[in-house]
């Protein structure tokens, strides 16, 4: 159920990765001299506290597959 839900997580993360390079991709297609004309919503490009989450969900992955390795080597042959 873990891996699923972080399984979850990673997938709505690379939704929005995808939707965030596609706006992206949309300004940087406006020539350099029409650009500081546009209205560009900065907001949401940088989430301090979703980074600090997903590092914490990495680290227990981390803690997780190493704990795996250690069982699995300590395992009788």
């Amino acid at each position: 159920a873990a891996f699923e839900a972080e399984r979850g997580k990673c997938l709505q993360l690379r939704r929005e990765s995808e939707a965030m390079l596609g706006k992206l991709g949309d300004f940087l297609s406006v020539p350099d001299t029409l650009r500081p004309i546009l209205n560009v919503e900065l907001d949401g490009l940088s989430d301090p506290a979703r980074l600090e989450d997903l590092k914490a969900s990495f680290q227990e992955v981390v803690t997780l597959n190493e704990a795996y390795r250690d069982l699995s080597r300590d395992r009788p042959a």
